[in-house]
């Protein structure tokens, strides 16, 4: 009796303890994996972000870009009217040398009239013009060699007023043709000053266009580097949570295989004692932590595989009592009274079941379409 008794009282400890132990490892194991998977969001989250910022940097760099080759044609233009300012310069430089030539050889003809029109005036004062044009004409042997003589006195007094007046037309021309080459040698001056500034103005614009392209290229090159690691760090969370998932999934198998075990051994040692009357599934427990959740259905025709979260095989088993939870709020092996639907077990998750929102699992679609979108109080139970 004794030895029977012992034997009560072990399989006792192992059916409170053994449930502990599995809840505290699955319990653990979900907290990792929900960790990790918040882990992974945020960083493709910064994935997204740095994407976003190299767009909008590679946007940003073509402007540039684009600028900057207009700046280089800019240039390119300037240096050829540079180049035919230039030759505009030769040529009218050519034309200044020219006209200089022109000038001296104008400056030499009047000096030489001046020494002519010297001696002529020094001839006028010595004899009184008047009085050398009678003489000349009274003269004359004929009315022939009179005529003759009145006509080579006209002659001379028009070369006098000739000569005169040319003095004074290539003094007036001199003045000019200085006034001419001084005016074209400050256009000319003007000019290519003002072409030089541009080209200048266009060089810094240029060094300033490249030296943002060569900042922005430098920022676009660190975002690149980035998002490599981040992606990086991405492939290793999901190494990370590939593994958790097959620690849990051993977890889950190891642990039905206990609680198997031990209904068992409890079922054979319970079958001779007298049993206690059972709460009805839908009653509502007593003990366990209050929530109000979202409640949806669905069954093993809407989903892609048959097996959950935690290893149970929905199509084999339709009609079981078991929800999909998010584990943040109800850890994964936790049995929770649901109202409307009872006792069920915290057995699957989904990407849609996410914060204070169950699906609890119906035998078909049309079943689960039916029981439609509630708002229903849970306890999890202690």
């Amino acid at each position: 009796m004794q030895k029977i008794r012992r034997a009560i009282v072990i399989l006792m400890m192992s059916v409170i303890f053994i449930p502990m132990t599995i809840k505290a490892q699955a319990e653990t194991s979900q907290e990792s994996l929900h960790n990790v998977k918040k882990q992974m969001q945020q960083n493709k989250k910064a994935v997204q972000e740095k994407e976003k910022e190299k767009e909008a940097l590679g946007t940003e760099l073509t402007t540039l870009q684009q600028q900057w080759q207009s700046l280089q044609s800019e240039i390119t233009t300037n240096k050829k009217e540079l180049s035919s300012l230039e030759g505009k310069i030769k040529e009218t430089n050519e034309e200044i040398e020219k006209k200089k030539e022109e000038i001296v050889k104008l400056e030499d003809q009047v000096l030489a009239r001046e020494d002519v029109i010297k001696k002529r005036l020094v001839a006028l004062q010595e004899n009184d013009r008047t009085n050398i044009i009678i003489d000349t004409l009274l003269n004359s042997e004929s009315i022939g060699d009179f005529l003759d003589r009145v006509s080579a006195v006209a002659v001379l007094l028009k070369a006098d007023n000739q000569i005169l007046e040319q003095q004074q037309d290539d003094l007036d021309q001199i003045e000019k043709d200085k006034k001419e080459i001084a005016k074209k040698e400050a256009d000319l001056k003007k000019d290519q000053e003002a072409l030089a500034s541009a080209q200048i103005k266009l060089e810094n614009s240029l060094q300033e266009k490249q030296d943002s392209i060569t900042n922005l290229q430098s920022k676009y090159a660190s975002i690149e580097k980035d998002i490599k690691q981040s992606k990086k760090n991405n492939e290793s969370l999901q190494s990370q949570i590939t593994t958790i998932q097959n620690t849990i999934k051993k977890e889950q198998e190891a642990a039905k295989k206990r609680v198997v075990s031990i209904t068992k051994q409890t079922s054979s040692s319970s079958s001779s004692s007298t049993p206690t009357p059972q709460r009805r599934n839908n009653d509502k427990p007593e003990k366990g932590k209050e929530l109000y959740v979202t409640a949806t259905a669905y069954s093993h025709e809407d989903t892609k595989g048959n097996i959950t979260a935690s290893g149970y095989n929905i199509k084999e088993n339709p009609n079981m009592k078991l929800i999909a939870v998010d584990p943040s709020v109800i850890p994964l092996g936790k049995k929770v009274w649901v109202e409307g639907y009872g006792v069920a077990i915290a057995g699957d998750t989904g990407s849609a079941i996410i914060g204070h929102r169950i699906d609890v699992l119906k035998p078909s679609s049309k079943e689960a379409k039916a029981w439609g979108r509630k708002t229903v109080k849970i306890i999890i139970l202690n």
